[in-house]
């Protein structure tokens, strides 16, 4: 069995488009996050430094988006973890709004 490296880092960027997708589980949406800064979490791996100045997809609970009121264009900053190669999720109690 083959188990998944922990990491976690802190992203911090702009939102694009807040979206139900296909790939979605029930009761998560997607949040299109323009990165500006990724920020390590200390002694935790980061897997997702090559993020900055690209558009990455972050999972987050439909909840936790409505209670940060976030919309797009939105500052925001997100602790997320990547858990395989295309797909990333936040910490949606991590989510905060910089701006708006």
């Amino acid at each position: 069995m083959v188990q998944a490296r922990s990491n976690r880092a802190r992203l911090l960027g702009t939102v694009e488009r807040i979206a139900i997708t296909a790939d979605c589980p029930t009761g998560w949406s997607a949040i299109r996050l323009r990165v500006v800064r990724c920020d390590d979490i200390d002694g935790i791996a980061n897997m997702l430094a090559t993020t900055v100045g690209t558009s990455v997809d972050v999972l987050v609970s439909s909840d936790d988006v409505a209670r940060a009121a976030v919309a797009v264009n939105d500052e925001v900053t997100i602790e997320s973890r990547r858990v395989s190669p295309r797909r990333v999720v936040g910490d949606g109690s991590t989510l905060e709004q910089i701006t708006r």
